[in-house]
């Protein structure tokens, strides 16, 4: 028979593994419920809806807006800041102001040129998509250093969920609550830092309107909040998956003018 000091001392670390194959499980499920090989698959997609900006819980400004982002296909040894993912978005319905981001970098495109965004708010995008589930869940599965760690069950608005940490190796989480019913992030959440002030943030993100699209299961509407307030909030209209959008989609055209960034 085992010393109680010693059973005593076994008890945390075998919890702690329990607790990593529950929440590694569950992640896994999660995988499934959004179309497995078929998600993990997925090339690009469109997404358009309307966009709804706040600020201090005031609507600050509305649009038409349309996501068109594609997926590259992971190296086996990937260089240090690489992302994979290219986006641009449109707003209005003439398209005429467009954010645009690539390989790390981002530009604000209007009839006066492409502006570069400030290094600070690059920094924060980097770090809202490597800590985004859907991106974790594409690309950062099998990164070495990940821990998937279960919380156990939670209601969140009204709903039951099973509440799963994500650690990386860089020791930056984010918790994400899986419905029960079925297995699709419902919300996520986690702590950023300023890197300026220093100021720490609390960062939400909740998904919602669930559609299948060539196999694939993915969120019409998305609302983030920082600190308790509503910051952007989108519903979308319509989303195509696999659409072999071109890299020109993803390029400054030629002869738009580079503007100076802001530091």
């Amino acid at each position: 028979m085992l010393p109680l000091a010693l059973a005593a001392s076994l008890v945390v670390p075998l919890a702690a593994q329990d607790s990593q194959q529950k929440g590694r499980a569950l992640v896994e499920q999660c995988l499934r419920a959004l179309g497995g090989d078929a998600f993990l698959k997925m090339r690009d997609r469109v997404l358009t809806g309307r966009a709804y900006q706040f600020y201090q819980e005031q609507l600050r400004g509305l649009t038409v807006i349309t996501y068109y982002i594609r997926y590259d296909f992971a190296p086996s040894l990937p260089e240090p800041g690489w992302l994979g993912v290219r986006e641009r978005r449109d707003f209005g319905k003439k398209a005429d102001f467009s954010a645009l981001f690539m390989d790390g970098k981002g530009y604000e495109i209007t009839f006066r040129g492409a502006q570069p965004y400030p290094e600070s708010y690059m920094q924060q995008y980097r770090e809202r998509l490597r800590r985004d589930v859907f991106y974790i869940l594409k690309y950062r599965m099998n990164e070495p250093g990940m821990i998937f760690e279960s919380l156990g069950a939670e209601i969140v608005d009204l709903k039951p969920t099973d509440a799963v940490r994500i650690t990386d190796d860089d020791n930056l989480s984010v918790t994400v609550y899986l419905l029960q019913s079925d297995h699709l992030p419902l919300r996520q959440q986690y702590l950023r830092r300023d890197p300026k002030t220093r100021e720490v943030f609390r960062e939400v993100g909740q998904y919602s309107k669930y559609r299948t699209i060539s196999g694939v299961q993915l969120p019409y509407n998305t609302l983030l909040e920082r600190d308790g307030e509503k910051i952007f909030e989108m519903f979308g209209e319509s989303m195509e998956i696999n659409k072999g959008l071109e890299e020109s989609v993803f390029s400054i055209k030629k002869g738009t003018k580079i503007l100076k960034g802001e530091k």
